[in-house]
């Protein structure tokens, strides 16, 4: 095998009128490729929520009954314990009240631990998870 080795001899302008020329394509790639992806982010997140928008019509019927089991969780939750009656208030403050107030300032307010106030938490979303979505809310141990 006849391997023959060949220099070229450029001079130093010609050398830097490539590495321009590279460096003008390369930047023409990246921005080729950025632009590229973005369309396709935008194209996704129209799609996203056009999707979510055909689920929130699709399930129109079974949001509406959801919001009127967490009025019904409401009244059930006033008939019962002190720490029902608690665990439904911590869960307006949190996420339903117009100023929601964070986990510490919950405990200060009903002077318990953070401790409990996530307890709360965690046995009325449970609840509220039945409430919600039936049997296929509940936990099965």
């Amino acid at each position: 095998m006849d391997t023959e080795k060949q220099f070229v001899v450029m001079s130093k302008k010609d050398v830097e009128e490539m590495i321009q020329q590279a460096a003008v394509a390369g930047a023409q790639v990246a921005s080729d490729t950025m632009l590229v992806a973005q369309r396709r982010a935008e194209k996704e997140r129209i799609d996203r929520r056009l999707h979510n928008t055909e689920l929130l019509l699709r399930n129109y019927r079974t949001l509406k009954a959801s919001c009127e089991n967490a009025v019904l969780y409401r009244i059930y939750c006033s008939k019962l314990s002190e720490k029902d009656k608690r665990r439904y208030k911590v869960i307006k403050l949190l996420y339903i009240s117009k100023q929601s107030m964070n986990i510490t300032e919950i405990s200060k307010k009903f002077s318990v631990s953070k401790v409990t106030i996530y307890e709360d938490l965690k046995i009325a979303k449970e609840r509220l998870s039945s409430l919600f979505f039936g049997i296929d809310g509940l936990k099965f141990f």
